[in-house]
């Protein structure tokens, strides 16, 4: 078995990029600066749960007439997710919070993104307490202030930028990825 490197975890997404549709920044309430590794692992663990959650909750928003659709039928109506998680460091300065930085797709065209991020914070912020702070943009939106590449691929190396710098943290259970909140369907053509 080899080590995985950003480069694998980009080629990983990519068959996917055409159905992400929003770009997420979720900061939590948890700021690194000065904790030692084990505490910062553990309140990873614990906003990735609330991360979790928050998931959950918009994908029981996301078609009124039938919430339990995303789970019954998971590869065509559920959200797609690459998620990563960025300043796990004790290094960093004291303003600095660990936050989520995600792809987000298949979600229906009826959904702004003011609603998407208004369903999130019910449970990110309201229920969890965490950060109100979350960007939320439109990939359509990115793609017509691009300059010189899609910022489709300007984000995904921007999410990716901790693997690149640390290729140990490419892949691992304390690494950029947050695998309880990634989700690709097994086939990139099976989404509608």
């Amino acid at each position: 078995m080899r080590d995985y490197t950003a480069r694998d975890l980009y080629d990983w997404v990519n068959p996917y990029l055409h159905k992400m549709q929003y770009v997420m920044v979720i900061h939590s309430d948890f700021r690194p600066h000065n904790k030692y590794m084990r505490k910062i692992n553990a309140e990873r663990q614990i906003r990735s749960e609330y991360l979790e959650d928050a998931f959950k909750h918009v994908s029981l928003n996301l078609y009124p007439n039938d919430p339990k659709l995303p789970f019954r039928n998971r590869h065509l109506f559920a959200p797609i997710r690459f998620t990563t998680v960025e300043h796990l460091s004790p290094d960093l300065p004291q303003e600095k919070t660990l936050h989520f930085n995600v792809l987000i797709g298949n979600i229906p065209e009826t959904m702004s993104k003011d609603r998407l991020k208004e369903i999130f914070l019910q449970s990110w912020f309201k229920v969890h307490r965490q950060s109100e702070d979350i960007w939320v943009e439109k990939v359509t939106e990115l793609e017509q202030r691009k300059v010189d590449e899609l910022p489709i691929n300007s984000f995904t190396n921007y999410i990716l930028k901790d693997a690149y710098s640390d290729k140990t943290k490419a892949w691992g259970t304390d690494g950029v990825l947050d695998l309880k909140n990634f989700w690709l369907p097994p086939d990139a053509l099976n989404l509608k």
